[in-house]
């Protein structure tokens, strides 16, 4: 089912969701799709991989993947069952309930002890919508899937998650705050990516929506500014600046500082010497 989910949204732009039951052992290797997806255990218990470990996924228990979230799940109980349904931003209509989602929640993913909640009967009646088809089962489906995320949003808030002012934001303060305490080194996207946990193209979509910069262009940014500060504080030449915020080239620190400020980093410390 997880490795079917990008290709169904590949090939049908317009789909909104998808639902599947699986029994007994199955497996998938860590991957990652646009969509969001839950995997919620009926019966027996599987391990899943997220948010860079490995847990215990219960019976009537569900993770809750995030888009672009690395994941993967695998079930070794022969008499297990377990319901996994994917599904895009459409389907929770583009708008209000979608932007409550905190894209970036890791702790919360996992929700426990759902035996006597309305989950078990809503993603059943999912299931078996789907299977049914048609215009009016497809409405049914879709509300289905909106009940399951008015509980969600409950449960989260119940817990102080803030799912009421644009948490979608928290994944790119994560991204910004990682650059900001990781500058100095030699950063990738890609390592940035890993250690959030989300994909390279989750993380280079932020960053458009963030600031409309690229990765680079904001790394440099990031360490211009500390550049900065530390010419008009310190006494450090300016071979020694650019080793110690991440510029390994003094040519290249040159010409980068001059990009954003207009100026070279000499006539910059000059003139904060006037003032």
């Amino acid at each position: 089912m997880s490795f079917l989910l990008p290709q169904l949204y590949e090939k049908n732009a317009d789909l909104q969701f998808c639902c599947v039951t699986e029994h007994g052992t199955s497996a998938t290797n860590v991957h990652w799709h646009s969509g969001m997806e839950i995997i919620y255990m009926e019966r027996g218990e599987a391990q899943v991989f997220f948010d860079n470990g490995w847990h215990t996924l219960s019976e009537k228990s569900l993770l809750f993947v995030p888009e672009g979230r690395l994941h993967c799940c695998r079930c070794y109980d022969e008499n297990a069952d377990k319901i996994v349904v994917g599904f895009t931003e459409k389907c929770l209509d583009g708008n209000r309930v979608y932007k409550a989602i905190p894209l970036s929640l890791s702790e919360h993913c996992i929700i426990k002890d759902l035996q006597n909640t309305p989950i078990p009967t809503l993603l059943r009646a999912l299931h078996s919508y789907v299977c049914e088809k048609g215009h009016s089962n497809e409405l049914r489906a879709k509300g289905c899937v909106l009940n399951v995320f008015s509980y969600f949003l409950d449960y989260w808030r119940a817990l102080g998650v803030d799912v009421d002012n644009a948490s979608k934001q928290s994944l790119e303060n994560e991204i910004i705050k990682y650059i900001e305490e990781n500058y100095a080194q030699q950063l990738s996207p890609y390592d940035v990516a890993k250690s959030l946990n989300i994909s390279y193209s989750s993380l280079a979509k932020k960053m458009q929506d963030l600031n409309g910069y690229g990765f680079n262009k904001t790394l440099n940014k990031t360490r211009v500014e500390e550049a900065k500060k530390m010419l008009s504080t310190t006494d450090k030449n300016i071979t020694e600046i650019a080793m110690e915020c991440g510029f390994y080239n003094v040519c290249y620190f040159i010409k980068t500082f001059k990009t954003f400020t207009g100026t070279t980093p000499k006539k910059f410390r000059a003139l904060q010497e006037k003032r």
